[in-house]
């Protein structure tokens, strides 16, 4: 990723580009058509360990800090470390490694998972509906139709699970 990030800035700011590295050669490269809308694409660098920060550090326009750790058993899942310390030594070793720019990088952080649920009703109940049904019981709603779902009784049932899924973890 280091040597694709410095060559693309390159050929994306205009420039005539050779470059031999580990992983591609160009000689004589050039990007002239369709060219950038604007003079400098900025360059998102994201990652969090030390030699990509570092790098990110002294190239990057925007430097995007993942909290993301060691890849866990299953091969996929990363460990995550949001803590202030871990923030800290993170946006540390950006700012360390930018100290010689006029213009330290803007810093984000990459957003890994957002767990999204459903309050969903309708597999808990014998009708199929995810709301409480009105049925003529003299609870007056006589000019309703039987089995009318009854939104303004539902809705303090639906904001208890929404807020059992937000205590269990969920997002959204």
């Amino acid at each position: 990723m280091i040597e694709l990030a410095d060559v693309t800035t390159r050929l994306l700011d205009g420039e005539t580009t050779s470059y031999r590295g580990e992983y591609f050669t160009l000689a004589d490269a050039v990007l002239s058509d369709p060219r950038p809308v604007r003079d400098h694409v900025p360059l998102l660098v994201g990652g969090n360990g030390g030699r990509v920060l570092r790098f990110a550090g002294r190239e990057a326009d925007i430097v995007g800090i993942t909290g993301l750790g060691n890849t866990l058993a299953d091969g996929h899942s990363h460990g995550v470390d949001w803590s202030p310390d871990a923030v800290r030594r993170t946006v540390e070793t950006v700012r360390s490694a930018s100290g010689h720019r006029d213009r330290r990088p803007e810093l984000e952080a990459l957003v890994q998972m957002v767990v999204v649920t459903d309050v969903c009703l309708c597999e808990y109940t014998d009708h199929g509906h995810c709301g409480v049904l009105h049925h003529h019981n003299g609870n007056g709603h006589a000019h309703l139709e039987e089995g009318y779902v009854l939104n303004d009784a539902t809705l303090p049932i639906l904001a208890e699970v929404a807020v059992s899924h937000v205590q269990a973890g969920a997002d959204i």
